[in-house]
């Protein structure tokens, strides 16, 4: 049975951007963008890129998941797709916006494609064809595709205001994650019979009240906790049931005691034991920079949504379809 899994940092468009002009004969494409095809081993090399991806990301036993209800496979064939008919959407306007390649950047490309032929053969694609002079044209359309993203975007600017709320709203949600809050705590399930609730939450007032006043947090785990965890943990996101956490997180005192909180099967009182300060200004510059990129891929993928509505991609199923990511 496959695992059921969702990984949002699976990427739709691959940050790079590869292209390969098709050398092969009609019938063997197996994309086609406008009136240029893709060759199976054109689409074999931005597949190859998918697996690396998915595998570095979600582990070699990625293609035994479904993501988002989606099988592993098909999400990675499906996003090499999308990524051939995103760069064919720069490429295609690479000319009006007269955009080209440096000199240097030419030298580049060719010293990479040299570094990438010899992966693509160790990975066994010399079997679909793949030669130097494609790989060449892979890595410089690759770059075409980022000098078109860097001038479409090189006119936005952050509303501050709108970064500033953002961010609080984006700490309040991770603060967990954020913060290195360590805490001991006590809890005491319950059944649902409403008065064992009421009884368990009596009992758990009464040791609120002596962890308030003072009293040996450690003991009062040991005397009255159902819970095997007796020690100090650090918190962090999903740990626990979202109020409980959110509770923790908004203590700021080392050794404050958490008012009794309940959950979906019992009650939990928390020690602060440890708050490791941050910086949040360190935290924000971060997530600032991460801000600008979602911003810019939206602000690109919207002009390349225009471009790409002025030509139709086309799939060839017959070839799609046989298409296996155990094929290499």
């Amino acid at each position: 049975m496959k695992k059921k899994i969702s990984i949002a940092v699976i990427l739709i468009l691959c940050a790079a951007g590869f292209l390969l002009f098709s050398h092969t004969f009609e019938e063997d494409y197996v994309i086609k963008t406008g009136d240029v095809k893709i060759s199976q081993k054109e689409y074999m090399v931005y597949l190859y890129e998918q697996k690396k991806h998915f595998e570095e990301t979600g582990g070699m036993d990625i293609w035994e998941t479904d993501i988002d209800g989606v099988a592993a496979e098909d999400l990675a064939k499906q996003n090499a797709a999308e990524t051939i008919a995103d760069v064919k959407a720069a490429v295609s306007q690479a000319d009006k916006l007269n955009i080209i390649l440096s000199e240097d950047e030419r030298s580049e490309a060719l010293a990479e494609s040299e570094s990438f032929y010899k992966e693509l053969y160790e990975a066994g694609l010399e079997k679909y064809g793949i030669t130097e002079d494609d790989t060449y044209k892979i890595i410089s359309e690759g770059k075409i595709r980022t000098k078109v993203f860097d001038y479409i975007t090189s006119g936005f600017t952050v509303d501050e205001k709108e970064f500033d709320d953002y961010f609080q709203e984006y700490f309040n949600e991770n603060k967990a994650d954020i913060v290195n809050i360590k805490v001991k705590y006590i809890f005491k399930g319950f059944s649902n019979d409403k008065n064992d609730f009421e009884q368990v939450y009596e009992q758990m007032r009464e040791i609120y009240e002596k962890a308030k006043n003072g009293e040996d947090f450690s003991v009062l785990i040991n005397q009255y906790s159902e819970r095997d965890e007796k020690g100090e943990i650090e918190v962090k996101k999903g740990l626990f049931e979202s109020n409980a956490e959110n509770a923790v997180c908004e203590m700021t005192e080392k050794g404050s005691v958490t008012e009794v909180i309940p959950v979906s099967n019992g009650f939990y009182i928390f020690y602060i034991s440890d708050i490791v300060p941050i910086d949040t200004e360190a935290v924000k510059k971060t997530e600032k920079e991460n801000y600008i990129r979602r911003k810019k891929d939206e602000l690109y993928r919207r002009q390349s949504e225009k471009w790409l509505n002025e030509f139709v991609v086309e799939k060839n199923n017959d070839i799609f379809s046989a298409i296996n990511i155990d094929d290499f």
